[in-house]
């Protein structure tokens, strides 16, 4: 389906988490094992007693805007019950300024601009 790690389970046999972000989510060139969704899986499982199931859905590159036009488009297919929306300081606010995907208009709401 396009995420990182194994092929998702069918909706309703665990709880799904959906992790939203960049490379340090997406974390190609850590082993799966080690990453931030695999460990955040064990941990969810554990604390709640039951089967977890976290879906990175993070992409080397993307910035904040990206991500989230990408959760826009997918959440309605993932059903997660839970939404993680992961924002690395170190890049992520030069990306917006960069893509300049979105705007805030006069009452304070984000708009696309294309």
């Amino acid at each position: 389906a396009g995420y990182r790690g194994e092929p998702l389970l069918p909706h309703g046999s665990a709880y799904r988490v959906a992790v939203f972000g960049d490379s340090f989510i997406d974390a190609f060139y850590t082993p799966l094992e080690q990453s931030f969704c695999e460990r955040l899986e064990d941990e969810i499982a554990e604390r709640i007693g039951r089967a977890c199931e976290v879906v990175n859905c993070g992409v080397a590159g993307y910035g904040p805007d990206q991500s989230l036009l990408r959760m826009r488009r997918e959440l309605g297919a993932l059903r997660p019950g839970l939404v993680v929306f992961a924002i690395f300081t170190g890049n992520d606010f030069g990306d917006l300024e960069r893509n300049k995907i979105f705007q805030v208009d006069p009452e304070g709401r984000l708009v696309r601009r294309y």
